[in-house]
């Protein structure tokens, strides 16, 4: 990576080379999609000691997590665990232990706690979202270069002691400067050039591009549009990928909600309302904040202070 000049609000300026380019793609890629997979389900009623999205970050990076009461102070809490034998005849650990960046543990079994599944082969996603942001980086940067072959397709050649000169000549070249100065050392040691005649590919890889990065939506469960299609989608096409969608959503839907179903069974005199997940919606009415009995109770009987800004 280059060194680094200065730091704006977050914002490396340095002077970059190709392996900051790729890290820096890879990156923004990663964190998009994980972005999208961490806020795909909406947690109802979870009591409020416990972290909606924590748990569906824990779920992401490690594939499971733990719903449990505290021994001491009988709150609920969802955390990182390590799980323990012996295993019941579904290969379900018996014996999990609770921890969390504070250093506490606690020892739980299937009596006082509930594992939470990601999905029914008991997988984190991070190891899939991963692949998509290494095949949507190996083509981003692929244009990035076929697109700088259309601005600077020429190669300079010269002396072994010329580089230093090649190097800042094509720097200023890159680098979008009106003018290159040179002294009159520059005309007598001369510098050539070979046009390298670059085909525009940057086209097709975009498709290519956008053909990856609706797939992972799909993986997601989200909705896309297949905009590199000329012809209209058929209603057959469009029933088949609703299909998919439906199918990928459910996938890690269904162990979530037998997670629910768990937690209100073996915590029911314990919780406040049943606890429960839908698949997140952006659209068609759908409130952006979550449907918990907090928020129920907060609008039907809403603060003097929001009453008086109503008016």
């Amino acid at each position: 990576m280059g060194k680094t000049k200065f730091n704006l609000n977050g914002l490396d300026v340095c002077e970059k080379n190709p392996q900051w380019f790729n890290n820096a793609t890879f990156f923004d890629y990663y964190y998009r999609l994980k972005e999208l997979a961490i806020n795909q389900f909406e947690w109802i009623n979870l009591p409020p000691t416990c972290d909606a999205r924590f748990l569906e970050l824990i779920l992401f990076e490690f594939g499971y997590a733990l719903f449990y009461q505290d021994h001491l102070n009988k709150g609920f809490f969802t955390s990182q665990c390590t799980l323990e034998g012996p295993l019941n005849m579904y290969r379900v650990p018996i014996r999990r232990r609770a921890y969390d960046v504070t250093r506490f543990t606690q020892q739980c079994d299937d009596q006082d706690s509930v594992i939470v599944w990601n999905n029914y082969l008991r997988q984190p996603t991070a190891l899939s979202i991963q692949l998509f942001a290494e095949r949507l980086t190996n083509i981003q940067r692929a244009i990035d270069v076929n697109i700088n072959g259309q601005k600077t397709p020429l190669l300079l050649y010269g002396t072994e002691a010329q580089q230093k000169t090649l190097k800042v000549v094509y720097d200023k070249y890159d680098g979008n400067y009106p003018v290159i100065f040179g002294d009159k050392h520059l005309q007598e040691n001369s510098i050539s050039c070979i046009k390298t005649d670059v085909p525009e590919r940057y086209p097709q890889l975009m498709i290519a591009k956008n053909m990856i990065w609706n797939e992972a939506l799909t993986f997601l469960g989200i909705d896309n549009a297949n905009i590199d299609k000329k012809e209209r989608l058929i209603t057959d096409e469009v029933e088949s990928n609703e299909e998919l969608l439906r199918a990928q959503r459910f996938t890690m839907l269904n162990a979530r909600k037998d997670a629910c179903k768990w937690i209100n069974e073996l915590f029911a005199d314990e919780l406040e309302a049943e606890v429960d997940v839908r698949y997140r919606q952006y659209g068609g009415g759908e409130n952006p904040w979550q449907n918990t009995q907090q928020n129920s109770e907060q609008f039907a009987n809403p603060s003097p202070e929001s009453k008086n800004e109503s008016d």
